[in-house]
């Protein structure tokens, strides 16, 4: 099955995923409600606390909304909305907090199962050893 902005409106509900900050991955979980205009509304929890969501998605799948802490800060969401044929929709971008920006990936949790590992190791390019840690996160949709 293929989907379109049209359709966001059937995936109104609970949604996981994270955001990226200072190198690690941060898991999040949020109602998300779409409507036929292209509203985002919501709110959630994550690391730093409750939040609320406001924002649009438009025709072209781009996508802007601000997440609000509950008597606090807001960051600001930017990105796409992607479709993978087969594969539920997913939201996509960067996230903006005065000079600091990272990255973000949110999928409804439509029957889905979220699984997340972190591997660290290192790699030698050019004589020199180079540590990294990657971290996984995935989905299986029952």
């Amino acid at each position: 099955m293929s989907y379109s902005v049209a359709d966001l409106p059937n995936f109104t509900g609970e949604w996981k995923g994270y955001y990226e900050q200072f190198g690690n991955a941060h898991a999040m979980v949020l109602s998300f409600t779409f409507d036929a205009a292209g509203t985002i509304s919501g709110e959630g929890t994550d690391t730093i606390g409750q939040y609320t969501i406001t924002g649009k998605v438009e025709s072209d799948s781009s996508f802007q909304f601000t997440k609000q802490y509950a008597g606090a800060h807001s960051v600001e969401y930017k990105g796409t909305v992607q479709y993978a044929y087969g594969e539920l929709p997913a939201l996509s971008g960067k996230w903006t907090l005065g000079s600091q920006s990272d990255g973000f990936l949110l999928r409804p949790n439509k029957n889905m199962q979220q699984f997340s590992s972190e591997w660290k190791g290192c790699y030698s390019q050019f004589g020199s050893k180079h540590e990294m840690k990657l971290t996984f996160l995935m989905f299986q949709q029952d």
